[in-house]
């Protein structure tokens, strides 16, 4: 069993490894954003509109909202 938890933590951490670098961030400031600063649906809209093909204005809107908590952050240190 323990075979498909390691195939599950390869999935997962190839996902935020891939969101992190279509948003043009790090790791740790990716997952710092999407499990404690943003709300449950702008995270999953964040993580879904990485995924999609084709549609360009989705992706800047996810960005948009990603960015206004990296800013955030960047002004508070």
């Amino acid at each position: 069993m323990a075979g498909v938890f390691d195939i599950l933590d390869s999935i997962f951490r190839s996902t935020k490894s891939r969101v992190a670098q279509e948003l043009g961030v790090d790791e740790k400031t990716y997952t710092q954003v999407i499990d404690h600063t943003c709300t449950g649906w702008e995270a999953r809209f964040i993580i879904s509109a990485m995924f999609e093909e084709g549609n360009s204005i989705r992706k800047e809107k996810a960005r948009k909202i990603f960015n206004q908590y990296v800013d955030k952050k960047d002004k508070s240190s």
